[in-house]
C-alpha cells in the first residue's frame, strides 16, 4: 500500500473527512524536487458503469492484490450531477473533486496513479478525458441481473427512500439523487413498478451514452464486461 500520510490530525488520528476511496500504484518519481512544490503528474484511471456492476467486488480485488502495492485508501466518494449542463453546481462539485485530488497527490508521495470507481462519472468523460488525459473504463454486466440487484434495495430499504434515486428535480441539490437521470411517474403504477422502468430506461440511456464517448475517444475510453473483468486476474488490465 502507498504511505499514506494526511496532514490533518486531531489527538494522532486521522479526520473523517481526511479519507477518500482511491488506488494507486507506485512511481520512482519523488513528490518533491530541488524545491519544487507543484503537483506532480499523475496517471488518472476512472471505472465507471451502471450501479450494481461489480464496482465493489472490482475494488476488493485490487485492494487486496499484493501485484498492486501502492494505493491511496478510504470511504469518501464523490457526487456529479448527471444533468451537467442545468445542474446549479456542477463547477463547485468538480472543483471540490480537484482539490480532494491535490490533497492525495501530497499525502502520498511515492504514488503515481489515481484510480476511482463510480457511476457518476460517465457524463463528466468529455471534462476527464480533455482535462487531465485520464484513461476511462466503463464496465457492462448483463442488464437482466442489474436490474435483479436494483429491486434488492426495495428488501434493504424504505421503498419511498429507494425510488427517490430517478425522481430528484431540484437542481440545487447536492445529493446523491442529483447523480442519476430523472424521468416522469407514470400514473397508476405503483413505487416499484415505475422504478423498475425506471432502472431499465437507466442502463439503456447510459450505455447509449457510453457508445457515444466510446466512438469520440477511441484511445482513452474502453469497454469491459463486468464478468470478464473480475474473473480471475482480468482486472489488472486497468492499469
Amino acid at each position: 500500500m502507498c504511505p499514506y500520510e494526511p496532514k490533518h490530525t486531531k489527538d494522532n488520528k486521522v479526520l473523517a473527512d481526511d479519507v477518500c476511496l482511491y488506488s494507486g500504484l507506485p512511481s520512482p518519481n519523488s513528490y518533491r524536487k530541488k524545491g519544487n512544490t507543484n503537483m506532480r503528474e499523475i496517471k488518472r484511471i476512472y471505472v465507471t458503469g451502471v450501479n450494481r456492476s461489480g464496482h465493489s467486488t472490482l475494488w476488493k480485488k485490487i485492494e487486496a492484490d499484493p501485484d498492486i502495492p501502492s494505493a491511496m485508501m478510504g470511504d469518501e466518494q464523490f457526487m456529479l450531477p448527471w444533468d451537467i449542463e442545468n445542474h446549479n453546481h456542477t463547477e463547485m462539485l468538480r472543483n471540490k473533486f480537484i482539490d480532494r485530488v491535490k490533497q492525495l497527490v501530497e499525502w502520498s508521495p511515492d504514488c503515481n496513479t489515481h484510480l476511482d470507481m463510480g457511476h457518476y462519472w460517465l457524463p463528466h468523460i468529455p471534462w476527464l478525458v480533455e482535462n487531465f488525459d485520464a484513461q476511462i473504463h466503463i464496465i457492462k454486466r448483463n442488464k437482466d441481473d442489474v436490474i435483479d440487484a436494483f429491486m434488492q434495495k426495495f428488501e434493504d430499504h424504505v421503498e419511498n427512500d429507494v425510488v427517490q434515486k430517478f425522481r430528484t428535480t431540484d437542481m440545487s441539490a447536492t445529493n446523491w439523487e442529483i447523480a442519476y437521470p430523472t424521468y416522469e411517474i407514470i400514473e397508476g403504477l405503483g413505487l416499484q413498478e415505475n422504478y423498475k422502468i425506471h432502472t431499465n430506461m437507466f442502463y439503456d440511456d447510459y450505455y447509449a451514452m457510453a457508445d457515444k464517448f466510446l466512438k469520440a475517444y477511441p484511445d482513452e475510453v474502453h469497454m469491459h464486461t463486468s464478468e470478464h473483468l473480475i474473473e480471475g486476474d482480468n482486472y489488472k488490465k486497468l492499469f
